[in-house]
């Protein structure tokens, strides 16, 4: 059966077993482009993600999920993104969800889905009766929980049940430059380690992109499904859930908060180089802007030619977008930290400076204060230097210094400059502090800066004696 070809499951006979009826009369009431992107708009999609989900249909018009049901997917580790909170479940329930999310998509876009379970029925959904399918669907993952009370894992037999699908439609596919979506959504290794791995490969021969989504935090199955993927021709993308992602996504690009529609997407069958960077190395500016631009589908300017301009523009663009959960802190927040993303991306000046200090403020009863400089972008609040500290001096001069700054004049990107007094037992007590803009050092604008305290002077000075561009 064609993909353009419309189903009907007869009322009363359980999806499994039924007879496909097509009745070539009957007018399917599709959505069109506007109203696909409100409904992943609903779904939380900002605008360019759910312009290339819509595009995905058409490179990929069929999916075909293998659901891992066996009985140890009642086991607790799993988790549930509801209402805004992370509750603990079994992965069942967590597969459960994601489950009932993709079949929900695939019938607003008009993409065709099969659930195939390892050692249940399998579902489809596509677009002869939806509404139907989908209530078909959400009834046996509701009432089942995502997991049947037998054991094994037969993931060959299942791999083996895919090709006979996509076989008979891959000379098509290939003629029309499509292919299919299958994602293997399970917890554990195959009953047959040798004979999934040959099946995996006559799998890769076919017009298919395949994704693993691991529905546990068990390492060693994580390890397994990473070297099944170093044995095989073409790349296997091994997705975590959502909180796993999000967490590895911090580690290396922190200014992204990975959320649950990115997720979606990318179990729906979207792909992308940059998508397998996220969490393997920090993104140098070029893509960071390219993946924004997929994200909330416009066109942003280079941010190594004008950081602010493009800074400007992603504050605007998550503030049209709204909201997002971020798994790791379980709290709302635009998709972009926009002072980690200035920490990451903004390109930077370096400089070598020196300073001294005059007349600073005695701190200990007994002696002068033994003052050391800390300097801080006020921006990022990331300290960039800590000088050396001088026993019983209120007049220090520093020893010479390079560090890198981001200089904004248009923002006026501002230095903290804070001068402690070093405690050998206890900690390190403020002086003063003064905030400078860099463009205002660069310029031999600030030469002679008071120090200040809760508002207050009579801190001393900080002298800044050179500055200059390397």
């Amino acid at each position: 059966m064609g993909f353009s070809e419309a189903t009907a499951v007869p009322m009363g006979v359980p999806v499994a077993n039924a007879t496909v009826v097509i009745d070539s009369k009957t007018a399917i009431n599709r959505p069109n482009a506007e109203e696909k992107a409100e409904i992943l708009r609903k779904h939380g999609m900002p605008a360019g993600l759910a312009k290339e989900m819509i595009k995905n249909v058409d490179a990929f018009p069929r999916r075909i999920w293998i659901v891992d049901d066996s009985y140890s997917m009642q086991e607790g580790d799993g988790s549930l993104l509801v209402e805004h909170k992370m509750i603990k479940c079994s992965r069942g329930k967590e597969l459960a969800q994601t489950v009932l999310l993709q079949a929900e998509l695939a019938a607003a876009l008009g993409a065709k889905i099969d659930f195939q379970t390892l050692n249940g029925p399998s579902h489809t959904i596509d677009a002869a009766d939806p509404s139907a399918q989908l209530a078909v669907v959400r009834e046996y993952y509701d009432r089942r929980g995502g997991h049947a009370l037998l054991g094994g894992t037969p993931l060959t037999e299942a791999v083996h049940k895919v090709i006979g699908k996509v076989e008979p439609m891959a000379a098509s596919l290939r003629a029309s430059g499509q292919r299919v979506v299958v994602v293997i959504a399970t917890d554990g290794h195959p009953n047959n380690a040798q004979t999934f791995l040959s099946a995996m490969k006559q799998l890769q021969e076919l017009p298919v992109l395949v994704f693993v989504r691991l529905c546990t935090n068990e390492d060693g199955v994580a390890n397994y499904w990473n070297e099944i993927d170093k044995d095989l021709e073409r790349p296997l993308d091994v997705l975590d859930d959502v909180a796993g992602e999000a967490e590895e996504c911090a580690r290396v690009n922190p200014w992204l908060k990975y959320a649950a529609p990115l997720q979606a997407a990318r179990e729906f069958g979207m792909s992308h180089k940059l998508f397998d960077l996220l969490d393997e190395k920090p993104l140098i500016p070029t893509q960071a802007a390219e993946l924004l631009e997929l994200l909330f589908g416009v066109r942003l300017p280079e941010p190594e030619v004008d950081f602010t301009a493009f800074r400007n523009e992603v504050r605007m663009l998550c503030e049209e977008a709204g909201d997002v959960f971020y798994p790791p802190t379980r709290s709302t927040t635009p998709w972009v930290d926009l002072k980690k993303l200035h920490a990451a991306l903004a390109p930077r000046v370096p400089l070598r400076l020196q300073l001294s200090g005059e007349r600073l403020k005695k701190m200990d009863f007994f002696s002068e204060s033994d003052p050391f400089v800390v300097v801080s972008d006020t921006a990022t609040c990331e300290k960039l230097y800590t000088s050396e500290h001088y026993d019983n001096e209120p007049n220090p001069s520093w020893r010479e210094f390079e560090l890198s700054v981001f200089v904004d004049i248009e923002a006026r990107t501002t230095l903290w400059l804070q001068v402690f007094d070093r405690n050998t037992f206890t900690d390190a007590k403020l002086i003063g502090a003064v905030r400078v803009g860099a463009d205002e050092l660069l310029h031999g604008k600030a030469q002679r800066l008071e120090l200040l305290k809760d508002g207050k002077g009579g801190r001393g000075f900080l002298v800044v004696n050179r500055c200059e561009r390397l």
